[in-house]
């Protein structure tokens, strides 16, 4: 669940399109894009470049790379149907720091399309949580699940997850901020046995790995 990495950004190649049976090429289109990132813009984001790919390429295929605070950008050769874009805004260091997607866009042989603009959010952040016991397994102390909750600033659950206690590390994936986070240890009645809670400052496009021990629950 990482979907936004730092991108492998290739060279755009347009390739001559051919009918099939015949020689004739296919007229092709372009795309004309247009974006948003965050409330006030690529400088304030720290974003620096614009990386544009298919929402189904594979990692490490062909993007398209512009400068961010030119807002608009157009796409070239591209062969008439059914598009969908990922846009990506990147800092110098290559990470992505705002993510947005166009939807279905409608590409004509020989015609321009004017995609709606794309307002760009903060990527969300992910969260590892490790856990163990100061020396005893899983098992041994008899906890089968253990559960994880990020609360946000509010008091509210912004996302939970159960994972089998001898997995030992949780996944979150949340938005960018601070976080009361809470790791419990659960038995097979759904008795909480084990718990800890701990704070952790999350933002945007990162990866936070939090290691803790789960001690007992005084009753």
């Amino acid at each position: 669940m990482m979907p936004w990495k730092k991108l492998s950004v290739l060279a755009f190649c347009a390739v001559p399109l051919v009918a099939c049976g015949g020689d004739e090429p296919i007229e092709t289109g372009e795309v004309a894009l247009q974006w948003q990132v965050g409330p006030h813009g690529c400088a304030e984001a720290g974003a620096a470049t614009m990386v544009v790919t298919e929402v189904d390429a594979e990692s490490g295929s062909t993007a398209w790379q512009f400068r961010c605070e030119d807002r608009e950008a157009t796409l070239s050769d591209l062969k008439p149907g059914t598009w969908s874009f990922v846009l990506e805004a990147q800092n110098a260091a290559g990470e992505t720091v705002y993510r947005g997607e166009t939807g279905i866009v409608q590409v004509r042989p020989g015609g321009m399309t004017l995609a709606p603009p794309v307002a760009l959010q903060a990527a969300p952040a992910e969260l590892f949580v490790q856990w163990n016991f100061g020396g005893p397994l899983c098992g041994q102390v008899g906890v089968s699940d253990v559960d994880v909750f990020a609360y946000d600033g509010y008091g509210t659950v912004e996302q939970g997850v159960r994972t089998g206690c001898e997995i030992g590390t949780a996944e979150l994936e949340v938005r960018p901020g601070p976080y009361d986070v809470v790791v419990q240890g659960i038995d097979v009645d759904e008795r909480v046995l084990y718990e800890s809670v701990f704070e952790a400052e999350l933002t945007r496009g990162t990866q936070h790995v939090e290691t803790i021990v789960l001690e007992p629950v005084e009753r």
